[in-house]
């Protein structure tokens, strides 16, 4: 009995290539052209293609029929590189009292940049995009003025070099 998808099903040790056999060839490449030219040669099922002799497939395929034997056996020749999720560093400085034009600004632009390009050498990381949130005082303000200022930038590559960040968010204000 098979379990259904959304549930994990476990495999023992072993018996790979008995629980891919039944399954449709299709699913050993991404390669729409491979996949039609297995269906071609009657190879529907993963089973079949897994007795096949390795150097076959490669005489077929090339390097896409070594992945397509292992596979089918159950095997991976790409390692499993596990990614880990971006990290989101949130640093806050209060400016009083508020400042009135761009340079005090820079100032503590300059401090959060310090500390966020800290952060990240401590964690062996780089920024590959900030986010600059900053609320305004609107008692002096205009009529219709709006109470932030968000201001988005993506670097070139990533990051860890304070001045860079500092000089690509002081340039978008």
């Amino acid at each position: 009995m098979r379990a259904r998808p959304s549930e994990p099903i476990a495999v023992p040790a072993g018996g790979e290539a008995a629980f891919l056999a039944p399954l449709p060839s299709g699913l050993l490449t991404q390669d729409p052209d491979v996949r039609a030219r297995l269906s071609r040669f009657g190879l529907r099922r993963i089973g079949p293609v897994a007795e096949l002799d390795r150097s076959a497939l490669v005489a077929r395929f090339g390097e896409e029929g070594a992945r397509i034997h292992a596979r089918a056996r159950g095997e991976e020749l790409d390692p499993f590189r596990p990614r880990r999720a971006p990290e989101h560093l949130a640093l806050g400085l209060p400016i009083e009292p508020s400042a009135e034009d761009l340079e005090p600004l820079r100032f503590v632009l300059h401090r959060l940049a310090v500390a966020l390009t800290g952060q990240l050498g401590s964690r062996g990381l780089a920024a590959a995009r900030a986010h600059l949130h900053l609320d305004l005082d609107l008692a002096f303000a205009r009529a219709g003025t709006p109470s932030t200022l968000d201001v988005e930038q993506r670097f070139p590559e990533p990051t860890a070099d304070a001045e860079a960040i500092e000089r690509l968010l002081f340039a978008r204000l």
